[in-house]
């Protein structure tokens, strides 16, 4: 067992990758206020947690209240989307994933979930061209936290290096 502690969200994204929806809503909703106020993640984790349990409506009050509160957050238009295409409106779907993409253009999951979309509607080769996006994005993002850390090590090894030559 490891000794490292998680916060509420990383113990349930653990959860909700192990399909423990209502487990990981718990866990969630009891970071919540008596008037289901809290931190927009836990809101949004808990509303993607209800609509894996087929509670469509409740998730879609959720998400609209995190709208109203954030409009433009683009995890929750994501969210949206994956509502609307549960409930086989693919349009809708791809309206909310193309707004969350040109508000978060590196983002890859609306791109991943525009493919889906598209194959819905027997777009095949839209659905292609938006699963490239997706890997494209996935890779750029991957680029970039690989750069980070490469300039970081570089940053420290030039404090180091200084460190050495000038006591």
């Amino acid at each position: 067992m490891s000794n490292v502690c998680l916060s509420v969200e990383a113990k349930a994204l653990r959860l909700v990758k192990r399909r423990r929806y209502a487990q990981a809503a718990g866990l969630l909703a009891a970071q919540l206020d008596v008037h289901g106020r809290g931190p927009a993640t836990s809101r949004n984790l808990i509303a993607v947690c209800k609509a894996k349990l087929g509670e469509l409506h409740e998730a879609r009050n959720i998400l609209q209240q995190l709208q109203h509160e954030k409009p433009g957050d683009p995890r929750v238009l994501n969210n949206l989307g994956n509502l609307a295409l549960l409930e086989d409106d693919a349009r809708t779907a791809l309206k909310l994933y193309r707004e969350a993409t040109r508000l978060s253009p590196w983002a890859a999951e609306p791109r991943f979930n525009m493919c889906l979309a598209y194959r819905e509607l027997g777009e095949i080769e839209k659905a292609l061209y938006s699963y490239h996006e997706f890997v494209l994005a996935k890779r750029i993002n991957f680029l970039g936290k690989a750069l980070a850390v490469l300039g970081g090590l570089a940053a420290s090894a030039a404090l180091i290096r200084a460190w050495l030559l000038h006591p």
